[in-house]
């Protein structure tokens, strides 16, 4: 018997149901002008993971936690010296409050955006693919008010579903970094590699701890480290939480969603690493299985 899918679970009122149903924030603003250290210390305040560049009203752009640390970070110190304008993100795609969700995923899954301005009536706000996540998690474990109008076809088939194994996710392999390497070397290899974070082993290859973005955000930028002779097992998250290739989908959902984590190492049965998952799995896994739904709303 095939287990039921997610993307077979939900009505098809979740693809047509309206942006402005979801949760959404509102965004912090900086001037073009700005400096990173002012930018930094904004995301550090407010624990959050872009800024919208304003100037005149108009949105001038976004800058996020991986355009401060793809096009500062290497710089060390000397990021401070940089202006918001010089790495924001131009041309910014936005989306529409009155939108429907098969839109806004499509702009997470397919241009692999991770914060979208939604364009609303009493003016701009601010969703991530983190909180698409956590909607689908609380609509799905059944812990949304009546407020939302998403039908689930079958609870059964929803149990059933969170009871496969993260293998159905299919785990992104995991880019490491030994922990006695220096901050730089792990810097480089998030950069070179296009991913949010990067596995700290020690020398017998076993996971000590993780380095993501946010922490760079939060430990080291604009700061006086030396990012060319501190380790990164200085300034990483240790012991992270791990899910294992048997692990359930609900145990690994839980994590990204109320343990707030974004990435979770993949281990095997000997506590080997193998993978990874991130919010970005679960996207795109959402959007691999009704991705025609979704051309419809384009």
């Amino acid at each position: 018997m095939n287990l039921p899918d997610l993307r077979s679970i939900l009505h098809r009122k979740f693809i047509a149901s309206k942006v402005s149903l979801l949760s959404l924030h509102d965004p912090i603003y900086v001037s073009p002008k700005a400096s990173i250290a002012e930018c930094v210390k904004k995301l550090r305040e407010k624990n959050i993971g872009c800024l919208l560049i304003m100037e005149n009203g108009n949105l001038n752009g976004i800058i996020s936690e991986r355009d401060i640390l793809r096009q500062g970070a290497l710089l060390g110190a000397q990021c401070v010296r940089l202006a918001a304008a010089e790495i924001m993100t131009r041309d910014v795609k936005t989306i529409k409050s009155n939108a429907s969700i098969a839109r806004l995923l499509h702009m997470f899954a397919v241009n692999g955006f991770r914060h979208a301005p939604v364009i609303c009536e009493d003016g701009i706000k601010v969703i991530s693919v983190k909180d698409f996540v956590d909607f689908i998690y609380l609509e799905l474990t059944k812990k949304l008010t009546e407020k939302f109008p998403v039908e689930v076809v079958e609870y059964s088939k929803v149990d059933a579903f969170f009871a496969q194994t993260v293998s159905v996710l299919e785990p992104a392999a995991p880019v490491v970094v030994p922990e006695l390497e220096p901050i730089r070397e792990a810097l480089r290899r998030i950069n070179d590699n296009s991913v949010g974070a990067v596995i700290v082993i020690d020398h017998d290859q076993r996971i000590r701890g993780i380095f993501t973005e946010r922490d760079y955000i939060k430990k080291i930028a604009c700061t006086d480290t030396d990012i060319e002779t501190t380790p990164v097992k200085k300034v990483m998250t240790e012991s992270p939480a791990t899910a294992q290739l048997t692990t359930s989908v609900a145990y690994a959902f839980n994590l990204m969603s109320e343990g707030k984590y974004r990435h979770v190492p993949v281990v095997d049965t000997e506590e080997d690493l193998v993978g990874i998952v991130s919010v970005k799995n679960f996207i795109n896994y959402l959007a691999s299985g009704i991705l025609e739904e979704l051309e419809k709303y384009k």
